[in-house]
C-alpha cells in the first residue's frame, strides 16, 4: 500500500497574527488621517459658503446701500446670537437658501440638535461690535478694523468660546478658534 504524504498547505497562528497586527497598524495611522480629512473638507465649505454669502451680502448692498437687518427666527436678542438674515433669499435671491454652519455648537444647552445658518453681525445695528473690537479681539493688525460686517462659524473645535480666536489650521484640524469672513 502507497502511504500518501500530507504537506501542511495552511498557515500557522504566529503568521496570522504577525498579518492581523500589521493591519491593525495600518489602520491605527490611517483612521486619524481620514477623521482630519473630514474636519478639513468642512471647514473648506465654510469658507466657501462664507465667501458666498459674502458675495450676497455685498450685492444685497449694491441694491439696497445698507446691510440686511438681522431677521433670523433663529436669532436670540437676549443671548446675542444673530444669524445670516433671511432678506438674502427673499424677495431678490441673492442666494438660493441660506448656509448652515457645518460646526453647530455643541456646548449650548439649547437646540443642540437643530442647524443654524452663520453667525452675522453688521456695523449699523450693532456698533462697535465689528470694527475696533474685533480687531483687538482676534489681534489682527492695527488699522484693519474698519469692517461693516462678519460672518462667523464656532469652527472644528464647536466651542463657544466668544470668537476670542481665529481658526488656524497650522495648529491641528481641532484648533481653537472660529472660522470668520470680514467684509468689505
Amino acid at each position: 500500500m502507497n502511504k500518501r504524504t500530507y504537506t501542511h498547505q495552511g498557515f500557522t497562528l504566529i503568521e496570522l497574527l504577525i498579518v492581523v497586527a500589521i493591519i491593525a497598524i495600518l489602520a491605527a495611522i490611517a483612521i486619524p488621517n481620514f477623521l482630519a480629512a473630514q474636519i478639513r473638507a468642512k471647514v473648506s465649505r465654510a469658507q466657501s459658503e462664507q465667501r458666498t454669502t459674502a458675495t450676497a451680502l455685498e450685492s444685497y448692498m449694491v441694491d439696497n446701500n445698507t446691510y440686511p437687518w438681522y431677521n433670523n427666527p433663529h436669532d436670540d436678542a437676549a443671548e446675542g446670537e444673530f444669524y445670516t438674515p433671511l432678506t438674502l433669499t427673499t424677495p431678490v435671491a441673492y442666494v438660493s437658501s441660506l448656509f448652515n454652519d457645518v460646526f453647530p455648537n455643541l456646548s449650548s444647552d439649547k437646540d443642540t440638535h437643530e442647524a443654524h445658518p452663520f453667525h452675522y453681525k453688521h456695523e449699523e445695528e450693532s456698533p462697535g461690535q465689528v470694527g475696533a473690537c474685533y480687531e483687538s479681539c482676534y489681534d489682527l493688525p492695527a488699522g484693519s478694523g474698519n469692517y461693516k460686517w462678519l460672518v462667523s462659524s464656532h469652527g472644528p473645535d464647536v466651542d463657544d468660546d466668544e470668537m476670542e480666536t481665529l481658526y488656524d489650521p497650522t495648529n491641528g484640524t481641532t484648533s481653537s478658534g472660529d472660522i470668520v469672513r470680514f467684509g468689505p
